[in-house]
């Protein structure tokens, strides 16, 4: 383990960093509001949220973060040998708007840090570019000085945003950005920096890493005595107990692959029967997880499975106003009409005016697509088969030119490659082989799988309102 690691194996479980972020205050808010005035969501619901979330996630992670206000009654709900991360930032946030400037909150004494047992506190920083840094590094200096007064461990987090106070308009300026603030923000010393993903440029993400700090194994040791104020004698069998407790009460498909009651539990035959029939057109390896493990889940479904379903229709409203109605499945998340980004229909670059709806039925993802023009297209070649109906079969891939190439190499037609409105690539393969419709395989990258979340969960607790949410 390097030393980087070994500074954090405190708050590691089985070798991983496992956190659960539940500090969360005004972006909560606009969630749990979704769409509606804010105004109605009372602190009571979110620190109700917070409890419910911490006592079924708390125990499966290695360690919480969580806020000292609303978050003070979903301590009570973390196991005593999961260590806190306590956060010490105060936000200027609007309703329903981003972070636009964070400090130090005054609240998080000492005395409330040791009383609450923290193992570490954190502070999220708004970093602007072509801004004076003096706050910034007065703020963060002394983050770290009261880390280091209470024997906890410093996680500094950077945020960054252009000289408007916006987002970055390309690729390039957010991952420099990102390397100029880690620069100057682990200047004051922090145990830890968090670094946004700098992007998808050659090189970029590796070049964050040599301008944060290499902590030193003998700092261990201010971690690991605040780690052992939250464990109690005996504390290990009554931690697996609530384990079992709290999976127990999980739906299967929603912990990891293999890990349910009658799923073999460590069974790697067992494994690899779920594996085996996760692909309609073949025992699809674990794609992108070295040795074939499993790895990120996608609203529940692994690597290299079916994650959606998806239908041309006449009218993509329409139909998805027909399911949520007949079929009780939504709410629908609208887009369109839009124009594809890059379309490619068997080799020939194309225009294709597109609507697609998007909603979840269980860890399913149904897609309704419908295609504005006549243009040929993989949508008209399957209406002119059979009309309206089943197109493909969407399968998860975090491998994305890889899996192409297999694909290809045993014989799958490419007929289709586009790019989403989020930006990730897909590709249609005439499934043939006796299987209907094509095989989709579907980029995901971490933004996806956010997005696909939200939509996940807003299903699960859809009352019923708001059938149709436009995007």
């Amino acid at each position: 383990m390097s030393q980087a690691s070994d500074k954090l194996r405190p708050l590691m479980k089985n070798g991983s960093l496992t956190m659960l972020a539940l500090d969360q205050r005004g972006s909560l808010r606009t969630i749990i509001a979704n769409g509606r005035d804010e105004g109605t969501i009372s602190d009571g619901q979110l620190s109700a949220f917070k409890v419910a979330a911490a006592e079924i996630l708390a125990p499966m992670a290695s360690a919480v973060l969580i806020d000292s206000g609303l978050g003070r009654d979903a301590m009570k709900k973390v196991p005593k040998g999961v260590p806190l991360i306590l956060s010490a930032d105060d936000f200027e946030q609007a309703a329903g708007g981003p972070v636009t400037r964070s400090g130090l909150d005054p609240k998080v004494t000492p005395e409330l840090i040791r009383d609450l047992g923290a193992a570490a506190i954190k502070l999220l920083i708004i970093w602007y570019k072509d801004s004076d840094p003096a706050f910034r590094r007065d703020t963060v200096t002394k983050f770290v000085e009261l880390a280091r007064k209470t024997g906890t461990v410093s996680l500094v987090e950077g945020i960054v945003r252009d000289a408007n106070g916006d987002k970055f308009k390309t690729t390039r300026e957010h991952g420099e950005a990102v390397i100029e603030a880690a620069r100057e923000l682990v200047a004051a010393g922090p145990d830890v920096y968090k670094a946004e993903v700098p992007g998808y440029l050659p090189g970029q993400l590796g070049d964050v890493a040599p301008v944060c700090p290499r902590p030193h194994q003998s700092d261990q040791a201010a971690l690991g005595r605040a780690v052992e104020r939250r464990r109690g004698e005996g504390l290990s069998g009554n931690r697996a107990a609530v384990l079992r407790e709290r999976r127990q009460r999980l739906p299967c498909r929603s912990r990891h692959l293999g890990r349910c009651r009658g799923e073999g539990r460590s069974d790697p035959r067992s494994q690899a029967r779920v594996g085996a029939a996760a692909s309609p057109a073949h025992r699809h390896r674990a794609v992108g997880a070295p040795g074939g493990r499993r790895m990120t889940l996608v609203a529940g479904q692994p690597p290299g499975s079916i994650i959606q379903f998806a239908y041309t229709v006449a009218d993509a409203e329409a139909a998805a106003l027909s399911y949520a109605t007949e079929l009780k499945i939504g709410p629908w998340f609208l887009r369109g009409p839009l124009m594809a980004r890059k379309p490619v229909y068997r080799g020939v670059a194309q225009e294709l005016r597109l609507s697609i709806a998007i909603a979840y039925s269980g860890h399913m993802m149904i897609e309704l697509i419908q295609q504005h023009d006549d243009g040929p297209s993989v949508y008209r070649e399957a209406f002119a088969r059979n009309g309206y109906g089943f197109h493909h079969h969407g399968i998860a891939s975090v491998n994305f030119d890889a899996d192409c190439a297999d694909y290809a190499a045993r014989g799958y037609e490419l007929v289709f490659t586009d790019q989403s409105p989020a930006g990730t690539r897909v590709a249609h393969f005439d499934a043939g082989r006796g299987f209907p419709g094509f095989i989709e395989l579907i980029e995901i990258v971490p933004a996806s799988i956010e997005r696909y979340e939200g939509m996940y969960h807003a299903a699960r607790t859809w009352d019923g309102r708001d059938p149709i949410r436009k995007v």
